[in-house]
């Protein structure tokens, strides 16, 4: 019953998020922060005549591995970290897989639309959007679609802009393909937090 209202709500919140394509329709530039943390999903593998349901842990490690096409269990570099690019003046923002080295982009993860409240600089912020506008990854690993929406505490800074971010509400959904078994990882809970402000600013993500 859990798993068919988590169906229930995934396909509402797409209908709502696949809204006017214009809302992307803009080259934007915002400010790059590191993203720690884990979501808790429910994984439909139907696969199988009888689809098997379990429940699993997704990383910022797995995310970024599978968004490059790698094994979900692979050594990630230093360098590669999952980001948040946020544009707090323009309400739009993007999770991507950031090369801390070569300052690139070199998966889009999700792109945002956001939405908050903040007074004398703390309050909360909302992001929602499309996971893989995209597809990542290759016919072996990688992410192909989905929805999330994270809600959590915010901190802005004196020029309104974002300080830190705790997520300390994440659902969605996010289809993986794993050994080139794909299947939908349904986010039940989860939390990611900013812990770092990197020194440069990038473009955030049109949709396509």
């Amino acid at each position: 019953m859990r798993t068919k209202n988590w169906l229930i709500v995934s396909a509402v919140l797409c209908a709502m998020l696949l809204g006017p394509a214009g809302a992307f329709a803009q080259s934007v530039t915002g400010q790059v922060f590191q993203l720690i943390g884990a979501l808790d999903v429910i994984t439909v593998d139907d696969s199988y005549i009888k689809p098997v349901i379990s429940k699993q842990t997704i990383t910022t490690q797995h995310i970024i591995n599978l968004a490059l096409g790698n094994s979900s269990t692979s050594l990630v570099p230093a360098n590669k970290v999952l980001a948040l690019v946020v544009a707090t003046e323009t309400n739009m923002a993007a999770m991507i897989v950031l090369d801390t080295v070569t300052t690139s982009n070199l998966a889009t993860f999700v792109i945002f639309t956001t939405d908050g409240v903040a007074v004398k600089g703390k309050g909360t912020g909302v992001f929602s959007g499309l996971v893989a506008p995209v597809s990542l990854g290759n016919d072996t690993n990688g992410i192909s679609g989905g929805f999330l929406a994270m809600s959590g505490s915010m901190t802005l800074t004196t020029s309104n802009t974002l300080a830190s971010f705790k997520g300390n509400s994440v659902i969605g959904s996010i289809r993986c393909r794993v050994r080139s078994n794909d299947f939908d990882a349904i986010v039940t809970k989860g939390k990611l937090t900013t812990v770092r402000k990197l020194p440069f600013s990038l473009p955030i993500p049109e949709f396509p």
